[in-house]
């Protein structure tokens, strides 16, 4: 009897969750430096997860009718524009790629302070005009290269989330809160769920009444599979159905404008 090839299935099970526009195995190579890292990696990663699996659940819808949802730009401006973990990943990332600054230094104070500045003071120029080297000509030109690199690293989860999450993993409608930490690629025994949903919720000021979302494309069961350890709700509005069989441009000036600002609304099919 043949044996059967489940090499494939093992792989799929186990595939580990990309993250674009971060190198982890180089992240992780300063640590020691930044003990939380990897807790904040998970922390923002979650987010960008329910973002993808909503884009999913709309596939047939414009990813900027997805990004208007009231959840989508909630979830986007609450963690994944100036949230504490975005930050501190995001400094991170920006300190690894310019390490060429301390390449005469023997103190790695000098790190900490460059990454706390940049974690605790978000305002200042940010540009990523020129190379590395080009940066070096001042301390001033190379904070504004790594506020740059910052300002790319988020704009690259928040458009993966939104433009390709399969590029996250193949199939990260799949994902759920008692998979996701063994789907990413780094070590996560000493985390724990209910932590980063803990975070999410107080976030959304949503521990002891749930945030509702006035979204207008329906979800099947009102929530994707890792928002349901959130506590959140939906509701959609009922929009008025257009008229049929209606030549619009015989109709008075006022009621044009009605109806065509109904059609700029969308489609009644998507709610």
């Amino acid at each position: 009897m043949a044996k059967r090839n489940t090499s494939s299935k093992a792989a799929k099970e186990i595939e580990k969750i990309g993250i674009p526009g971060i190198v982890i195995a180089d992240l992780l190579e300063l640590e020691d430096l930044y003990p939380e890292i990897r807790k904040n990696l998970a922390y923002i990663i979650l987010p960008v997860l329910i973002i993808a699996q909503i884009r999913i659940a709309h596939t047939n819808a414009q990813v900027k009718e997805v990004q208007a949802l009231d959840s989508v730009n909630t979830y986007i401006r609450f963690y994944l524009a100036k949230s504490r973990p975005l930050i501190y990943v995001c400094a991170a990332v920006a300190i690894r790629r310019t390490m060429v600054v301390y390449a005469t230094s023997t103190d790695p104070n000098d790190i900490l302070l460059d990454f706390n500045d940049l974690v605790d003071n978000i305002s200042g120029k940010s540009s990523t005009r020129g190379s590395i080297a080009t940066a070096l000509i001042s301390k001033e030109r190379t904070r504004e290269y790594r506020r740059g690199l910052m300002l790319q690293v988020a704009g690259t989860l928040q458009a993966t989330s939104l433009h390709s999450p399969r590029r996250l993993a193949r199939e990260v409608e799949a994902v759920t809160p008692e998979t996701f930490l063994s789907r990413l690629p780094f070590r996560t025994d000493d985390l724990n769920i209910d932590d980063i949903y803990f975070w999410l919720n107080d976030t959304l000021g949503s521990i002891h009444e749930p945030r509702t979302f006035v979204d207008t494309l329906r979800i099947p069961n009102n929530k994707v599979v890792l928002e349901q350890a959130l506590n959140i709700s939906r509701q959609y509005p009922e929009l008025p159905e257009l008229p049929k069989d209606v030549d619009v441009s015989t109709l008075p000036a006022w009621q044009q404008i009605a109806i065509k600002q109904r059609q700029n609304l969308g489609g009644g099919k998507k709610l």
